[in-house]
């Protein structure tokens, strides 16, 4: 039947809710859920190779992405100004919107949920500062959740020993069966002095950062410092941390408040 023609503006609303929505609403189902196929592709594709360990590859993606919601909303709202008069389809009530966008946000979701399983990635948004400056405040950091191999000196984000449901970025001082201490705020492996673990002066200028009794680590755990050693509730105050609890290690930085940090690989 015939019907007045379509909104240009309500095709792009709909095709920036979820691209292939719009052209649902402008009565090219097919090629809405076309395009939709290519957004769920595209982020599979690049998931299951691993692409987004690293910043290229997560730049990539999204400027991919990108591209297809552009695609997306142009095409949307020229079919929208094209078709004079529309004849509506069946799937042009209301009622269908939310049949069509239900499930495709569903599809979404679920990827986002199991991105760490399935793509090896995670992304994370740093609450305080206690890895000041290696990470500040605010930054969206990424993660890579094959990471299997824990080394001293490496960021890792964690679930606390104390309460599974809260997670943690710090970075690893010790390893089963070293013997960590710290003596004038520097921290000591055996009784060696652990460069790698070295912070600025003015981080641990507190009684706790400046001296710490040695303490064994047990087998299969590690022991967890914050870089702001004085701003850090870390293992000095919960003890050592099951390596089983690490959830992955920080890759890189992809949104930070100044620009200038985004893309570094935090060490």
């Amino acid at each position: 039947m015939a019907d007045r023609a379509r909104n240009p503006f309500i095709a792009a609303l709909l095709s920036l809710l979820m691209p292939g929505l719009g052209h649902v609403y402008v009565g090219e189902a097919r090629k809405g859920l076309l395009i939709f196929s290519l957004l769920v592709g595209i982020q599979l594709v690049f998931g299951l190779a691993r692409l987004q360990a690293s910043f290229q590859g997560f730049l990539v993606l999204w400027g991919a992405v990108g591209v297809l919601m552009v695609y997306a909303v142009v095409s949307a709202v020229r079919s929208a100004a094209q078709r004079k008069p529309f004849v509506r389809r069946r799937y042009n009530r209301w009622y269908w919107y939310p049949l069509f966008f239900v499930p495709m946000y569903a599809v979404l979701a679920v990827m986002a949920a199991a991105r760490g399983e399935w793509f090896g990635f995670e992304s994370f948004r740093i609450p305080a500062g206690s890895m000041h400056p290696t990470l500040q405040t605010g930054d969206l950091i990424a993660v890579d959740t094959d990471y299997a191999d824990p080394q001293v000196g490496d960021i890792v984000v964690f679930r606390s020993p104390e309460n599974g449901s809260i997670q943690y970025v710090k970075r690893i001082a010790a390893l089963g069966g070293d013997q960590v201490s710290i003596s004038d705020g520097q921290v000591l492996l055996d009784g060696v002095v652990a460069d790698r673990l070295a912070v600025q002066p003015q981080y641990r200028q507190l009684d706790f950062s400046l001296a710490m009794s040695e303490t064994h680590v047990p087998a299969h755990h590690a022991f967890m410092l914050g870089d702001a050693r004085d701003n850090s509730k870390d293992s000095r105050f919960w003890g050592t941390v099951p390596v089983q609890n690490i959830i992955g290690e920080v890759s890189y930085i992809w949104y930070a408040r100044d620009w200038s940090r985004i893309g570094q690989s935090p060490r």
